[in-house]
């Protein structure tokens, strides 16, 4: 047996290969998803003339992605969501702050578009005291990911921010929050950057044509979307296999 097979192959990308179950990341058993419409399977309606917004779980990457790994994904996202949204109001709201072994975080394109508000700088955050954070995109994002890590320290974070679309103004500023996200990333233990825009996710008119109704992905894109979010994370596992050898530990009172 070649055991090579389960490795990186020579300059492998993320994404580059695309398993129809996402290989290694149904490790992680219970999974915690916080984002905004891409996140929790939104799509459009126009029966009125006037456009509508509906969240369909069922749709949703994070759905896609607990049906072939057979993991529980529990999904706090909502379409028009914000890291301060979620961090001052919706998660209390709900009783979203619950202990996983693994949490995604994908917020951004609402923060800095939608209700906008600046980029903020890494450095400025406060991992051990998040409440002294700017009130910055990049200082909501460090208090929730210090809220994850206080509940479970152990925990693996993944983090994305907004896609990139092709259009020069917003990718410059999807670029400065990319730069300010890797450093926040390194701040904190166990923690992932997905860059997915730069190894091909991007809103342009070859992803539209097929996978995107109105501004936001139809069920196929959903299910193409998952399948480079879950074959994203299984790449970075077989770059470090070591640096996960203890997932099954986490949240129980065993190390190794």
């Amino acid at each position: 047996m070649d055991l090579n097979q389960f490795k990186l192959r020579p300059g492998e990308k993320p994404m580059d290969v695309l398993k129809p179950d996402c290989g290694f990341l149904s490790i992680f058993k219970k999974v915690g998803v916080i984002g905004d419409s891409l996140s929790s399977g939104e799509s459009e309606s126009n029966e009125t003339g006037k456009t509508g917004y509906h969240d369909f779980y069922e749709y949703s990457w994070p759905a896609y992605l607990a049906h072939v790994t057979g993991s529980e994904y529990h999904n706090y996202s909502r379409g028009g969501m914000t890291a301060e949204e979620f961090y001052n109001r919706w998660a209390d709201q709900f009783g979203y702050w619950e202990k996983r072994q693994a949490y995604f975080v994908f917020l951004g394109s609402n923060d800095l578009f939608t209700f906008p508000r600046p980029v903020g700088k890494a450095e400025d955050v406060d991992v051990l005291h998040p409440e002294n954070n700017d009130e910055t995109y990049i200082g909501y994002m460090g208090r929730i990911l210090s809220k994850c890590k206080k509940m479970e320290p152990d925990a693996f974070l993944f983090v994305s921010g907004p896609l990139k679309k092709d259009d020069v103004d917003r990718d410059k500023v999807c670029d400065e929050a990319y730069v300010e996200l890797r450093k926040l990333c390194a701040q904190y233990t166990r923690c992932y950057f997905l860059e997915l825009s730069k190894y091909g996710l991007v809103y342009n008119e070859e992803l539209k044509k097929d996978f995107i109704m109105g501004g936001h992905p139809n069920p196929m894109g959903y299910i193409a979307l998952a399948l480079c979010i879950g074959n994203y994370v299984d790449y970075i596992i077989r770059s470090d296999f070591h640096a996960f050898q203890e997932v099954a530990l986490i949240g129980t009172p065993y190390k190794f």
